[in-house]
């Protein structure tokens, strides 16, 4: 059953019981005094409540993206280390290659000393056109495929 539901049924409840307890030769400032008190203490309970629970509804979501923007970070780590590995298989066989190396090595190196998330994306961006190239690279030199050094392996 829904929160606000079990808070209007208690009220209700808090309410008659304040009116049947309340006796017949009570003046009606004593009557109100004894209903009302009740209801507004109930009233200003359920509020706490319910901005504890929004408080830590938004702490949940904060934690949840930081959890996000580290899972992210693990992963273009994970990526920077692949493309360093890349970067030195290649670098053995295509040296003649050197500005397209350089690209790759200058784009990984941009996203490692990214900040924000703004230059992390383009950083990241900057690198997948690089890697392009040296994919583009490595199919104009068909006999690199053909050795065991420079297949990739996950």
């Amino acid at each position: 059953m829904n929160k606000y539901v079990i808070g209007i049924i208690l009220a209700v409840v808090t309410y008659v019981c304040c009116a049947l307890l309340t006796p017949d030769n009570a003046s009606d400032y004593e009557y109100i005094k004894g209903i009302i008190i009740p209801v507004i203490v109930f009233i200003l309970i359920v509020f706490i409540g319910y901005v504890i629970e929004k408080y830590n509804s938004l702490v949940s979501l904060k934690n949840s993206v930081e959890d996000s923007w580290a899972d992210i970070d693990v992963q273009l780590n994970l990526r920077i280390d692949l493309a360093d590995n890349l970067v030195n298989i290649v670098k053995d066989y295509v040296s003649h290659e050197n500005n397209t190396l350089v690209e790759v090595t200058k784009a990984r190196s941009n996203l490692i000393n990214a900040n924000s998330v703004d230059e992390m994306a383009s950083s990241s961006n900057v690198l997948n056109n690089s890697l392009k190239s040296l994919f583009a690279l490595t199919e104009q030199y068909p006999d690199l495929k053909a050795t065991d050094n420079f297949t990739i392996t996950s």
